[in-house]
């Protein structure tokens, strides 16, 4: 019984901030649980965009699909 009113009740919310509300006249902030990463280096982004290219590159391409290929013939006993 409980939860069934902890879940059909309808607080009243009021945004304060960009992570704080007031919650039924108590304030709540969020900030702590939605911290953001750092955002990415210059040197993480050089890297991301590489491997972003390589990923989409016809011979990687290629490479990946005969590993998947032969470890599905020797996952079925083919070789």
């Amino acid at each position: 019984a409980a939860l069934r009113a902890f879940l059909e009740a309808q607080p009243t919310i009021e945004r304060l901030g960009r992570y704080t509300f007031r919650i039924n006249g108590r304030e709540v902030d969020f900030s702590a649980a939605a911290a953001l990463p750092p955002p990415p280096t210059w040197g993480q982004r050089l890297i991301g965009a590489a491997l972003g290219w390589a990923a989409d590159a016809r011979p990687v391409l290629r490479l990946n699909w005969q590993q998947g290929e032969a470890a599905l013939r020797k996952r079925l006993g083919d070789e």
